[in-house]
């Protein structure tokens, strides 16, 4: 009976350790490089379970337009590559539902500093792919 009061206590102790030390450590936003680099290197059930963490991040990342595309059921999106241009790669990052008027003023291959809320994580044909809605985006030209 003492030993499940002391372990009991001990969890308690670590857990309120634990949450004090969170809150007195300022949160980094998670980079693109990380995800990816995670993605490559963790097994499909840590990385199913680290995706799912993402969900509902900030992100402040910088890319390069691959295209601009009109999505089905309305609304546009813009489809970032966060490698530079000239490497051998493909759109990493989707930034949707955006107006018309925002996702036409861009250009491909045009360098973009972008935020938003990331809702979706996955790896497809080995590639990370990054949704991200409520996005501000501006050229970095």
């Amino acid at each position: 009976m003492n030993n499940g009061k002391k372990s009991y206590f001990i969890s308690f102790l670590s857990a309120a350790t634990f949450a004090f030390s969170l809150a007195a450590t300022p949160v980094r936003a998670v980079e693109f490089e990380s995800i990816r680099e995670n993605m490559n290197h963790m097994t499909s059930i840590a990385w199913d379970e680290y995706k799912s963490s993402l969900k509902g991040q900030r992100v402040s990342w910088t890319g390069w337009v691959s295209d601009v595309k009109e999505q089905w059921g309305g609304g546009y999106k813009i489809l970032v590559d966060m490698d530079p241009p000239g490497s051998v790669s493909v759109q990493d990052v989707y930034l949707e539902n955006l107006p018309k008027t925002v996702a036409a003023a861009f250009s491909k291959k045009e360098k973009v500093r972008f935020s938003g809320t990331i809702t979706s994580v996955m790896s497809m044909l080995g590639s990370c792919a990054v949704t991200i809605q409520n996005a501000n985006i501006n050229s970095s030209n």
